[in-house]
């Protein structure tokens, strides 16, 4: 009653290797069942051993497992620089029993002990490749918004220099470019752009182009007059509509919303918009 080819296995993968790796104390060993010509296999039983010339020392008393080819021995404490063999028993029904040994082998403690360690280096690496991951994704977003934030100011300048370059395009063409204040807005960041109209003035100067002509000469000079205490400039008139430029929209805004009286009776009053 042998076992097929008296194969005794060692590692996690029932296979035998001649130096075993000890995790926890632990050793799995397996085994091909054994074979009985005209008998069933009532039991297993393994034990472990010291090799020694004469026989053998034993580690493990012998100890029945059953039918079941495999099983994990706990709480060893075997060392490392002896080699050790396993033997597997069977016993059939008639109460014959059988046996196969294994192979020597002998205790890697040290890969053993690494067994914890490695688990430990790779928990490490994996921390230290998310920490890098994120590092990179929250540098990515920063120069993302950094060329964002750069992008924007490069646009708002381009935007004013095209404002500026219309308003002294118009300035050269149609305005006094010697006028009071146009070096300070020429120099100035930030500029407001207006446009002014009277309302209704479409209807009053076709009913009656005499009085329109005549408030068109009240508007022009008190809207000129608040350019001057404003700081402005006039860059260009166009019918009734004046094209200015300053540097608050808010201080000039509120003083020429105002209505001008139709010198004529029973007329409508004008309202001077600013846009």
């Amino acid at each position: 009653m042998l076992p097929p080819g008296g194969i005794i296995g060692n590692t996690r993968d029932c296979t035998f290797s001649d130096t075993v790796d000890m995790n926890g104390g632990q050793l799995r060993i397996c085994w091909a069942a054994f074979s009985s010509e005209g008998f069933q296999i009532r039991t297993y039983s393994y034990q472990i051993l010291q090799y020694s010339p004469n026989y053998g020392t034993q580690i493990t008393p012998v100890t029945p497992v059953g039918l079941t080819t495999s099983t994990i021995v706990t709480g060893l404490q075997l060392e490392e620089h002896y080699t050790y063999f396993v033997k597997v028993y069977a016993t059939n029904s008639a109460g014959i029993t059988g046996e196969a040994q294994s192979q020597n082998f002998k205790i890697d403690l040290v890969g053993s002990g690494l067994g914890g360690l490695k688990t430990g280096v790779v928990v490490a690496i994996c921390i230290v490749v998310v920490v890098i991951a994120l590092a990179i994704i929250t540098l990515i977003f920063f120069r993302w918004r950094y060329k964002k934030q750069k992008r924007a100011k490069k646009e708002h300048r381009g935007n004013m220099k095209l404002l500026k370059g219309t308003m002294f395009g118009l300035a050269d063409y149609a305005g006094d470019p010697t006028q009071k204040h146009l070096d300070e807005i020429r120099n100035a960041r930030e500029l407001a752009f207006l446009i002014t109209d009277l309302e209704g003035s479409t209807a009053l100067s076709a009913a009656d182009p005499k009085a329109f002509r005549h408030i068109q000469e009240i508007h022009d000079a008190v809207i000129r007059e608040h350019i001057a205490s404003h700081g402005g400039y006039e860059i260009n008139t166009e019918g009734d509509a004046f094209y200015i430029t300053c540097h608050s929209f808010i201080k000039l805004k509120p003083d020429v919303s105002y209505p001008f009286p139709v010198p004529r009776a029973g007329a409508t009053t004008l309202m001077v918009c600013v846009s």
